[in-house]
């Protein structure tokens, strides 16, 4: 089954995982795999999906 629909929110928060942990002031935080999908889901779970199933609709996000 191939996937029409994608979360949004989902992109957003590994997004700015990678890019957060990147950063000067993060250096002393483990930024193992285990860890970074860590923070992902515990993100993810706190936060609302936004799904879409166009680029439309990830225009309005």
């Amino acid at each position: 089954m191939d996937r029409e629909y994608t979360n949004v929110m989902e992109e957003i928060v590994v997004t700015w995982v990678q890019v957060l942990m990147s950063g000067m002031e993060y250096q002393t935080f483990c930024s193992c795999s285990k860890c970074k999908n860590d923070i992902i889901t515990l993100s993810l779970n706190n936060l609302p999906n936004y799904y879409v199933t166009t680029e439309e609709g990830r225009k309005r996000v």
